[in-house]
């Protein structure tokens, strides 16, 4: 490669850029006064609500007592004696007609006692407009069974967004959201705490089974909204409660989900590699899920249980896209000994830097693909996937690498320091055994003498001896 591009030169302004960005989001999240917790972690009522027009009426005035599901394009009867439910007859497979008008001619003509009033303009509607519902609808004498189907065109009376929250606002704090882009679909979820719908004299009565809480809550949604809109046109098609026990328990399990993924993969990184780039690793995912966390506060999405499957995702996508890096780093590191560590980690950032981004691009793609063709949750999962994956590319190149090369920085300074310290203790001990060895300048050397060693000494005295009187001798003959 030609070219090294000096990624490790601009780490600290990262670094600066990442702290920067991480009190942005923590600060927007704090003003925002919090999350916007869904109802799996907040707790409460999840209610789907529809506004379409009466396609047409079931009346029966017989003595028997049915039951009619209307599901999946099928409307099955049910013949009721007591607590025994048995089908009547083969469902009405709604393929197998092709107006509302031949569908009602057949109901009628199965079960004497049943009419069916049709409105004119949904006669010739085909059956498969119908819309479902998930649960059975009692035939008696005393009321008829509405069918629905949605708003054809946009010239018949529909609802807008503002104006259902309008109608709900004497019930407090309730979250209205539309389903879809097309206003023709006139379908809302409407989010709200337990307080907000159940009365007060049954908030906490243990009497109330969940069967009348349900019916309850959407008697008073169908009552406020009555008061603006007509009465017939108001289809509940869900309605859902969290218990605040259980939305706890989702909450302590989503955040045990993480710590969990987070220790385990910094068990896999320090087998696989060394406990450096595990921390590096661990460093850099910390920051990608702070990052997205601070986003889906400031931005006040919504936060469920679809938003931690997209923090998981983020961890195993960025993960990846480090292991890649790290891994080119540790090859280089045996092949290019001679270089330094700054040097190498450059050099393998830009060497996987060509399979890095063609690898989010492509990624993004897909995911910004979904973003703009998808509605609702999958929409907001969308989102986060794509803030997910931006930040992970970065956080891969510019945190986790960066931080690698500091804590083998360190670990060498430590080391080296560590190596004086043992030299110069090693200096210090041959010092000291030295100056034992030497003798002082007070002190003599005294050599032991044998016994050989001190005959040739009387030896050497006699001889002196003998040559002093030879000298005085020589003297003596001189003078005379």
């Amino acid at each position: 490669m030609n070219k090294i591009i000096p990624f490790t030169k601009f780490r600290f302004i990262m670094f600066v850029v990442s702290i920067c960005l991480l009190v942005g989001f923590g600060a927007g999240t704090y003003l925002q006064n919090g999350f916007n917790s869904g109802i799996d972690f907040a707790g409460g009522w999840n209610i789907q609500v529809q506004f379409a027009p009466v396609a047409f009426t079931i009346d029966y005035t017989g003595e028997k007592v049915y039951e009619i599901t209307i599901l999946d394009n099928k409307l099955t009867l049910y013949d009721v004696l007591g607590d025994i439910k048995k089908q009547a007859g083969e469902p009405l497979n709604f393929n197998n007609y092709n107006t509302i008008a031949d569908l009602a001619l057949e109901l009628e003509r199965i079960v004497p006692g049943i009419s069916v009033s049709i409105t004119d303009r949904y006669r010739d509607v085909s059956p498969l407009k119908i819309i479902s519902k998930d649960k059975n609808l009692p035939l008696n004498a005393n009321e008829g069974i509405l069918v629905h189907v949605p708003v054809q065109t946009s010239d018949e009376s529909f609802t807008s967004i503002d104006s259902v929250r309008e109608a709900l606002s004497p019930l407090g704090n309730i979250s209205v959201q539309s389903i879809g882009d097309n206003p023709l679909a006139q379908m809302y979820i409407l989010k709200a705490k337990e307080d907000d719908l159940i009365s007060s004299e049954n908030t906490n009565s243990d009497d109330s089974s969940e069967t009348n809480r349900v019916e309850e809550v959407e008697g008073r949604i169908k009552e406020y909204l009555a008061n603006k809109f007509e009465s017939r046109t108001i289809l509940i098609k869900k309605s859902e409660f969290v218990g605040p026990s259980f939305s706890q328990e989702l909450r302590l399990g989503a955040l045990g989900s993480v710590i969990v993924a987070i220790v385990l993969i910094l068990v896999y990184i320090t087998i696989r590699f060394k406990i450096g780039y595990a921390l590096a690793a661990i460093t850099a995912l910390i920051h990608d899920v702070f990052i997205m966390i601070g986003v889906i506060g400031t931005l006040q999405l919504e936060l469920t249980s679809a938003t931690l499957a997209a923090v998981l995702t983020i961890i195993g996508y960025s993960l990846n896209d480090t292991i890649v890096v790290f891994d080119r780093i540790r090859e280089n590191s045996s092949l290019l000994r001679d270089q330094d560590r700054e040097m190498i980690i450059n050099t393998s950032i830009t060497q996987s830097l060509s399979r890095t981004l063609i690898t989010s691009l492509t990624t993004l793609l897909a995911v910004v693909s979904i973003y703009i063709f998808s509605t609702g949750v999958i929409k907001d999962f969308a989102f986060n996937l794509i803030i997910g994956i931006v930040v992970g590319t970065y956080s891969s190149i510019f945190i986790a690498s960066p931080i690698l090369l500091g804590w083998q920085n360190a670990a060498s300074q430590r080391k080296k320091a560590k190596q004086e310290a043992a030299n110069a203790a090693v200096i210090k001990k041959k010092s000291s055994v030295k100056v034992q060895n030497e003798p002082t300048k007070t002190q003599k050397t005294v050599e032991p003498t044998t016994s050989n060693d001190s005959e040739n000494t009387e030896e050497n005295i006699e001889q002196d001896t003998l040559q002093k009187k030879t000298r005085k001798k020589k003297k003596k003959k001189k003078k005379k």
